[in-house]
């Protein structure tokens, strides 16, 4: 009696495109010359012919890395494509845009670009290895519920973001970064969950306003906090969610975004100075409309210079977000002043997987940007309190490991991310592991902090986000899969 056939469920692979795709290579070719030589072409200083080709380098990373992700679809979002174009914008687009390395020699500014290429580099073989080099258990996190009549918590989570621009800062004690958790992360993961739902024209009415209201509380606590990642962070991850359903970049959101940074930056100054550094205890609205109408003030004197005052009103946020300044101090001064650390620095990140709570007088993650700051004279020791300034995940692994920590850092680094986006990004993750881990990009797209800040708390949003949603949630089998009939005489047919 032949034995029965034996069903064997394999993972079915993600479709490719033909590779007739012009985006495959001839596209980003021609992307990445025009970028460079708009960039090129806007330098406040001259350059030389290798910073040309380092600055082509940089951003034909992203280019193409994007190119590759609209062929594969293997992930929701093209994780390395943003973050290589994080590190364009923070590290070229500042050396050429700003006056930060103008009175800098050429050498300096070519090692800067250097750190850029190198750092991209061992952070793209990092996350092919975390994503696919790596062979461990596949992790399948609960999702939410096909009925969206189940979805009460999800859309309570969300509109509480509301009560946010009238809650005290600071508070806490003890349970603070947990509270902040609460307060800041929780409810975007919500209204990612609503938003990709709308986009999917499958959102209740009631899910539409709140996605809306979302947005305008959270805006409106960025306006009264003085902080502009707050007034934007949540546009910029409503634009990537709208990349991971609609699969193309949103070009005019992502332009209004520019532009209201642009506009809100030049009032930043003013509103610090009277709410942060004076004693004016203002209302929320009363502080919205303050750094609004100083913003207006500051655009309208700039579009009277010549030439309508572009770059004097690029150069302040181009400069607050770049590490270029950093990675110059960090290079001219190690190891002659300061000498190689040799991972001390990176000794933080194990102390951050406990708790506050648990550990009340553990030493803090800014300990790490406390040492720069002050071994290389950055900051004065009495203003530590109120001055935080990291180096950045490339100056700091020259910092502890010369040339050769960049690549191997960043490389580890990339393993790390690799497999964060495996496990909330990849193409068959749910609705909740995808908003999880498209809530916690803004975080990756912080590259000024060091890697006890970049790193350390990702354990305890991950676990405190899951153990608030998981009433909502629920298992769901593995739904992409394909059978193989194993024959009983050796021989295999799908």
């Amino acid at each position: 009696m032949t034995p029965s056939a034996i069903r064997i469920a394999i993972p079915l692979p993600a479709p490719r495109t033909a590779s007739r795709d012009p985006w495959s290579f001839v596209a980003p070719l021609l992307i990445s010359a025009a970028a460079t030589v708009l960039l090129l072409a806007g330098s406040r200083h001259g350059w030389t012919q290798l910073q040309a080709v380092l600055a082509f380098t940089s951003i034909a990373f992203p280019c193409f890395a994007y190119a590759e992700w609209r062929r594969t679809r293997r992930s929701h979002i093209p994780l390395f494509a943003v973050l290589a174009a994080a590190h364009t914008v923070f590290y070229c687009v500042s050396v050429f845009w700003t006056d930060t390395l103008a009175g800098a020699g050429t050498g300096l500014v070519t090692v800067v670009l250097a750190f850029c290429d190198l750092g991209i580099s061992g952070l793209y073989i990092g996350i092919r290895m975390g994503a696919w080099g790596l062979r461990w258990r596949r992790v399948r996190l609960p999702d939410v519920p096909a009925d969206r009549r189940n979805w009460t918590l999800i859309r309570v989570i969300a509109g509480c973001q509301v009560f946010v621009p009238f809650l005290p800062v600071g508070t806490g004690g003890d349970f603070r970064q947990e509270i902040a958790i609460v307060i800041s992360f929780i409810p975007v993961v919500a209204f990612l969950i609503l938003w990709d739902a709308t986009l999917r024209g499958k959102g209740a009415v009631v899910d539409k306003v709140l996605v809306a209201v979302f947005l305008a509380a959270s805006i409106l606590a960025g306006l009264v906090t003085g902080w502009l990642g707050g007034c934007i962070g949540n546009l910029l991850l409503a634009a990537i969610g709208y990349l991971r359903v609609r699969r193309r970049v949103p070009v005019v959101p992502l332009g209004a975004v520019i532009l209201i940074m642009l506009f809100l930056q030049g009032g930043k100054p003013a509103f610090r100075e009277r709410f942060w550094y004076g004693d004016d205890n203002a209302g929320a609205f009363v502080k919205a409309k303050f750094w609004i109408a100083k913003s207006a003030e500051r655009l309208t004197l700039l579009a009277r210079q010549p030439g309508g005052g572009w770059h004097e009103a690029l150069e302040p946020l181009l400069a607050r977000s770049s590490v270029v300044g950093e990675s110059a101090t960090v290079y001219q001064n190690t190891p002659s002043l300061v000498p190689y650390q040799h991972g001390a620095t990176y000794r933080y990140l194990l102390v951050t997987l406990i708790p506050r709570f648990m550990w009340p007088g553990k030493p803090s993650v800014n300990d790490a940007n406390r040492f720069y700051q002050l071994a290389y004279g950055v900051t004065l020791e009495q203003d530590l309190d109120h001055v935080a300034i990291g180096a950045g995940l490339i100056p700091e692994a020259y910092m502890n490991f010369g040339w050769a920590g960049i690549p191997i850092v960043m490389c580890l680094a990339g393993v790390i991310l690799g497999i964060f986006e495996r496990i909330f990004l990849w193409r068959d993750t749910g609705v909740f592991a995808s908003a999880l881990g498209l809530a916690y990009v803004l975080q990756l797209l912080s590259l000024n902090g060091q890697a006890a800040a970049y790193f350390g708390g990702m354990i305890q949003i991950v676990g405190l986000t899951m153990a608030i949603f998981l009433p909502a949630l629920c298992f769901r089998k593995p739904s992409r899969q394909i059978a193989w009939r194993v024959r009983a005489h050796g021989g295999a047919a799908a």
